[in-house]
């Protein structure tokens, strides 16, 4: 995690909620600008069994410019962090399909499957309707 703790990506994506992972990096200008509404997305949604995990590309040796990411955009969710390269093998293994680029969205189901991905900024009122008519 960004706390240099480590931690796995299925501990958040095996829960009984539905967990909305954001593949971001901290130079990333779309990721810097929508950043806002997933904080908002998240507070709106975390007691109501829909969890963000943030994935920072950054990697170990940019870990500061990341935890800048957080404090400037004022990120609440959990994150954590791994390099591009990791990043990209992840989102392939993950969805057979070859990696774009950051910001990419996630959706996994209650029981840890993957329902949905998208590269590029995705409303959050879209994702609160695809979570509210698959539930």
């Amino acid at each position: 995690n960004l706390d240099g703790k480590p931690a796995t990506i299925e501990k958040y994506i095996h829960t009984d909620n539905w967990t909305v992972v954001m593949l971001w990096a901290s130079y990333c200008h779309v990721c810097n600008a929508e950043s806002a509404s997933y904080v908002d997305f998240y507070q709106r949604n975390k007691d109501a069994g829909v969890q963000v995990l943030g994935i920072s590309l950054d990697g170990v040796d940019n870990r500061g410019d990341a935890q800048a990411f957080v404090e400037r955009n004022g990120v609440t969710f959990p994150n954590l962090l791994i390099d591009s390269v990791a990043g990209a093998d992840f989102y392939t293994s993950q969805t057979g399909e070859a990696w774009i680029g950051t910001p990419t969205f996630m959706i996994y189901g209650p029981s840890g499957v993957l329902k949905a991905a998208q590269v590029g900024a995705v409303p959050p009122k879209i994702i609160e309707d695809y979570i509210s008519s698959n539930r």
